[in-house]
C-alpha cells in the first residue's frame, strides 16, 4: 500500500542541492516535487511538468528522466503522469526524507537487490525462449553428454547464461529437456551444455530464464558470516589497503614501469585494483602476478565472469611458463601439476596441455547432479504446490549426500593445487572451495562483476583480493531497474571506491598507462575523455598496416551520411534497429578494401544493434573469398577483441530518437569499446550531427559528442 509523503511545503527542495549529472538524483527530485505539490495524480503536459518541477519551460531534465524512467509514466494523449504505485514499490527510498547519509553496510540491501532481479527475471523472461541451430555432439563423461549449438539472438537486450545454470530446452516435437549450461561464448554466439541423456534433434529452443544463479547468490548472501578477512574491509569502506610483506623476490621480467608498480602493489597489499585500459597489457601483467603468487606457495583462485576470459588468462600463464625463464629453484612449474582448470574449457591449447589438471569424470557427474537437484528444488518451491514439501525434503537429502561425495572426491585434487582457474559462477556453485584455505583471489574483468557476486565468493579469502579490469568499458548485466538493483547490481567492483576521481586517486589502484594496441591518433580519441590524458602510446609497425587503404590515407576516417530518404533507421520484429543505407555503404567499402589489399589481416564491423549485425553476417557469407578475417558483431561481442580495421556503423539516423544504448554512462562505455578495438584504422559511418541535434540528444554525454566531432575533424584534415 502506498504511503503518502507528509504534507509540507516543497520549496526547500532546490534543484541546486542535487547532483544534476546523476539521473537517479533527478528522478528522485521530480517524484518528490510532484508529490509535495499535490500534482502527482494529474495528467500533465511536458511544459507543465517542467514548470512545476524545474521552474523552466521545456526542461532538458524532464527529457533526461524520461529516457531512463519512461516505464514509470502513464500516458493520455500528449499528457503523462507518474505511476506512483510502481515508483513506491520499486523505489521506496524516495519516501525517506532523512538528510543523513548511511555510513554502514547493510547486507539486507544486497539481498533486496537480488530479490528484485529474481522478480524481474520471472516477469520478463520466464516465458521467453530463443532459437538454437544445429546441435553438435562434443563428447561424453560417463552418463553426462556434452553438446554445443549456435544461438540466434535477435533482441538488443543482453542475456546472461552463466556456467551452472540449468534451463529448459524444447525440440521441434515439443519434447522438453533440462540442460546445464557449461559455457556461453558471446563472441561466437555459441552455447555449450551437458545433459544426462543422448539427444537427437536438428534444432530447438532454449529458455532464457536464469534463476538458478540468482537463488544461489541469495542463499550465499543470507548465510554470510563476518570475519577479519579483506572482503569486509572493502565492503564496509574501512581504511585499506593494509600492507603485507611479500617474502619472495618479485619476478617482473618483461614488464614496463606501470606494470611493475601494479605487480608490486598487488603483492604487498591485502586489497588492490589493477586498472587496465585497452591495450595496456593487463593479461600480460596478471600472468606474471599469478606466477609470483604460485612461487610463494600460497593457494590462489583465479576467476572471471566468462569462460573465455578465464581461458585467456590461463593460456597467457602457460605461454609464459613455456617461452620464458621463470625462477623457481630450477623446477619446471608445469611438471609440478599444481595448476587446475575447473569447469568447461573450449580452448584446445589448454586441453592439450597435459600438465594442467581438470575435473575427472566422477566430479563432473556429481557437480551436474547437484545442480539438477537444486533446480528441481527451486522449481517445486515456485510451483506453490501443497504436495511438494515431501519431495523437496527428499531432494535436499539427496543433494546433501551428493555434496558430501563431491567434497570427498575433490578435496585432494584442490588441496594439492596452487592456482585454481574457474568462472565466478562455478566458484559460487562449488561449496567445497569454502572449506579450503585460500589465500588469494584474482578477479579479471572486474568491471563486469557486481559487489554481491564478489562478496559471495570472497568471504574465505585470507590474504589478498586483487581486482583487475577497466571501469570505462562494459559493466555488469542486470535487468531490474529498482533502486536497490541500480545501486548494487548495475555497478561494477570499481564503483566501491567512489566516483571517477576517487578511483583514480585511491591508493589501492594502479593504472597501466602504456597502450600498445591502437595507433596514437585512434587512442587520442578516448584518452582525454575517459582516461584523463594519462595513456601513452608505444608505437609499432602494426599501427601503419592499414595506412593508405580506403577510404582515406590516415588512421581515422569518417564517412558522413547526410539526411536523405534512404538514410533512416527501421525496426525488426524484435524491436532492434537497422539501417540499410549505412550497411550498403559499409559493405561497398569492405569490398573496396579487400580488392585493394586482399591480405589485410582482420576487419571488424561493429554496430550496437543486433538486427544490423544479423544483416551484416548474411552479407559477409556472400563475399567471394574467405582468405581474410572479417567479423561483424555487437559491441558486447567485441569486448576483448581487436582488428586491424574497425568499422563502427553508428546505425542511428535523424529520422528517429537516439537509441538507449548510446545514452548516459552505458553509451560512453559502448563508444569506448567500439573505438578501442581498432589497431591501425578506425572508420566511423554515420551522421556527425546526430548526437547534437537528434531527438534524445540531451541524454547523450558531452564526451561522446566531443569524440565524434574530433574524429570527423581528424578525417577532414587527413
Amino acid at each position: 500500500m502506498l504511503v503518502p509523503l507528509p504534507p509540507r511545503k516543497y520549496e526547500h527542495l532546490k534543484i541546486n542541492s542535487i547532483n544534476k549529472s546523476k539521473i537517479e538524483d533527478l528522478f528522485v527530485f521530480l517524484v518528490r516535487r510532484l508529490m509535495f505539490s499535490g500534482h502527482h495524480k494529474e495528467y500533465l503536459t511536458h511544459n507543465q511538468i517542467s514548470y512545476l518541477v524545474f521552474n523552466e519551460k521545456d526542461s532538458a531534465h524532464i527529457k533526461h528522466i524520461r529516457n531512463h524512467y519512461d516505464t514509470y509514466f502513464e500516458y493520455q494523449g500528449r499528457k503523462k503522469r507518474l505511476n506512483i504505485e510502481k515508483v513506491y514499490e520499486e523505489h521506496p527510498h524516495i519516501w525517506d526524507l532523512s538528510t543523513k547519509k548511511s555510513t554502514g553496510f547493510d547486507i539486507k540491501d544486497l539481498i533486496e537487490a537480488v530479490n528484485d532481479e529474481i522478480k524481474e527475471t520471472k516477469l520478463n523472461q520466464a516465458k521467453k525462449y530463443i532459437e538454437i541451430g544445429q546441435i553438435v555432439y562434443i563428447s561424453s563423461l560417463g552418463n553426462i553428454h556434452i553438446y554445443s549449438a549456435k544461438i540466434y539472438l535477435e533482441e538488443d537486450t543482453q542475456i546472461n547464461l552463466v556456467e551452472g545454470s540449468q534451463i529448459r530446452m524444447i525440440n521441434k516435437d515439443r519434447q522438453p529437456y533440462y540442460i546445464t549450461i557449461l559455457d556461453f561464448n558471446l563472441k561466437e554466439e555459441i552455447i555449450s551444455f551437458q545433459i544426462n541423456s543422448l539427444i537427437n534433434c536438428s534444432n530447438a529452443r532454449v529458455q532464457v530464464m536464469n534463476l538458478g544463479i540468482l537463488y544461489k547468490l541469495k542463499e550465499k548472501l543470507e548465510n554470510l558470516e563476518k570475519n577479519d578477512f579483506p572482503i569486509w574491509k572493502l565492503v564496509n569502506n574501512v581504511d585499506f589497503p593494509n600492507k603485507l610483506n611479500f617474502q619472495m623476490d618479485i619476478w617482473d621480467q618483461g614488464l614496463d614501469a606501470t606494470q611493475k608498480d601494479a605487480l608490486v602493489n598487488a603483492l604487498n597489499n591485502d586489497i588492490s585494483y589493477i586498472w587496465g585500459p585497452p591495450g595496456t597489457g593487463k593479461s600480460h601483467t596478471l600472468a606474471r602476478l599469478l606466477l609470483n603468487l604460485y612461487n610463494s606457495g600460497e593457494k590462489t583462485v583465479v576467476c572471471a565472469t566468462a569462460n573465455i576470459a578465464v581461458d585467456g588468462l590461463l593460456e597467457k600463464t602457460i605461454d609464459l611458463l613455456r617461452n620464458e625463464y621463470f625462477p623457481k629453484s630450477n623446477i619446471d612449474v608445469l611438471k609440478e601439476r599444481k595448476i587446475i582448470r575447473l569447469g568447461y574449457s573450449q580452448s584446445d591449447a589448454i586441453r592439450d596441455t597435459k600438465e594442467i589438471k581438470f575435473e575427472n569424470e566422477n566430479l563432473s557427474y556429481l557437480s551436474y547432479e547437484i545442480q539438477r537437484c537444486t533446480s528441481e528444488i527451486n522449481n517445486l518451491k515456485e510451483s506453490a504446490n501443497n504436495d511438494s514439501s515431501a519431495k523437496i525434503l527428499e531432494l535436499k537429502s539427496k543433494r546433501d549426500n551428493l555434496k558430501r561425495a563431491y567434497e570427498k572426491a575433490s578435496k585432494s585434487l584442490l588441496l594439492d593445487s596452487n592456482l585454481i582457474f574457474l568462472t565466478a559462477s562455478k566458484l559460487l556453485f562449488e561449496d567445497i572451495l569454502q572449506n579450503i584455505d585460500i589465500h588469494n583471489i584474482v578477479i579479471d574483468e572486474g568491471s563486469m562483476m557486481s559487489l554481491p557476486s564478489l562478496l559471495s565468493i570472497s568471504t574465505n579469502i585470507k590474504r589478498r583480493i586483487i581486482i583487475s579490469g577497466d571501469f570505462k568499458q562494459l559493466g555488469p548485466i542486470a535487468i531490474s531497474k529498482s533502486s536497490h538493483a541500480k545501486k548494487w547490481l548495475h555497478k561494477d567492483l570499481f564503483s566501491i571506491l567512489g566516483d571517477d576521481d576517487n578511483i583514480i586517486q585511491h591508493k589501492s589502484v594502479s593504472m597501466l598507462k602504456h597502450q600498445r594496441r591502437s595507433a596514437a591518433m585512434i587512442a587520442d580519441l578516448i584518452n582525454e575523455p575517459f582516461y584523463q590524458g594519462l595513456l601513452q602510446t608505444i608505437e609499432s609497425q602494426k599501427h601503419y598496416n592499414a595506412i593508405g587503404l580506403p577510404p582515406s590515407n590516415g588512421n581515422i576516417a569518417f564517412i558522413q551520411l547526410d539526411e536523405t530518404n534512404n538514410n533512416k533507421v527501421s525496426y525488426s520484429k524484435s524491436k532492434s534497429k537497422y539501417n540499410s543505407l549505412s550497411r550498403k555503404v559499409v559493405m561497398d567499402l569492405v569490398k573496396k578494401i579487400i580488392s585493394t589489399n586482399p591480405e589485410i589481416t582482420s576487419i571488424g564491423i561493429i554496430s550496437p544493434y543486433r538486427q544490423q549485425v544479423i544483416d551484416y553476417k548474411k552479407d559477409l557469407e556472400n563475399l567471394p573469398s574467405k582468405l581474410y578475417e572479417i567479423k561483424a558483431g555487437t559491441i558486447h561481442t567485441f569486448q576483448g577483441s581487436e582488428a586491424d580495421i574497425i568499422i563502427w556503423d553508428i546505425t542511428d539516423a535523424m529520422n528517429d530518437s537516439i537509441g538507449t544504448l548510446y545514452r548516459e554512462n552505458t553509451g560512453e562505455r559502448i563508444v569506448n569499446v567500439a573505438i578501442s578495438r581498432a589497431i591501425s584504422k578506425l572508420i566511423i559511418v554515420g551522421n556527425k550531427r546526430l548526437f547534437n541535434e537528434c531527438k534524445g540528444r540531451d541524454s547523450v554525454s558531452f564526451r561522446i559528442k566531443q569524440i565524434i566531432s574530433k574524429a570527423y575533424n581528424e578525417s577532414i584534415n587527413d
